[in-house]
């Protein structure tokens, strides 16, 4: 939804569609995967909660290996460190993990990604009935089938098959 607007449509987009790219969405944080060195020392999963001072809002064990634990950290500001930044996460991930060793560390940076300029999607207060209906409606051979307002559960990838579906649908019928 955040690149929408850059894109010339013929015929042109609904112009409401327009005008929530341009708005964009507030999903605009960061997710880093966490190779740590050695099985983690306690029984079963981690889940870690910071609040809003913490650059990594939510850390979680993802596997564990008898030499090494991945975790999956996600945090709401990207501008506070970045994925690939090895410092700068072994230092987020102290907050929860005081002993934890950041062998490697990944993730994309989707909020300056030309091509989605943002995370999953997040609605601004009030965006939902100003807009959504909006990317609903096809306009003659234009379809969106998007998982930012994806069916079930928006913002995911289930959310975008779910809607891919619906859209493949609408295709097939304007096809005949």
């Amino acid at each position: 939804m955040n690149v929408v607007h850059n894109v010339e449509f013929v015929p042109p987009l609904d112009p409401k569609v327009v005008e929530a790219g341009q708005e964009k969405h507030a999903g605009a944080g960061v997710k880093v995967f966490i190779k740590t060195k050695g099985k983690a020392g306690y029984a079963g999963r981690f889940m870690g909660l910071g609040d809003s001072a913490q650059p990594i809002s939510v850390v979680l064990t993802y596997a564990k290996a008898d030499d090494h634990t991945i975790y999956a950290a996600f945090g709401s500001d990207p501008n506070r460190f970045s994925a690939t930044d090895k410092a700068g996460v072994q230092a987020a991930l102290r907050a929860y993990l005081p002993d934890a060793e950041v062998m490697e560390c990944f993730g994309h940076e989707w909020t300056t990604d030309p091509y989605s300029r943002g995370t999953y999607c997040s609605y601004k207060p009030a965006w939902f009935g100003k807009y959504y209906d909006h990317f609903q409606k096809d306009r003659g051979r234009i379809i969106f089938g998007q998982g930012d307002h994806g069916e079930g559960w928006r913002g995911f990838i289930d959310g975008a098959i779910g809607a891919g579906g619906i859209a493949a649908r609408r295709v097939k019928k304007l096809l005949g």
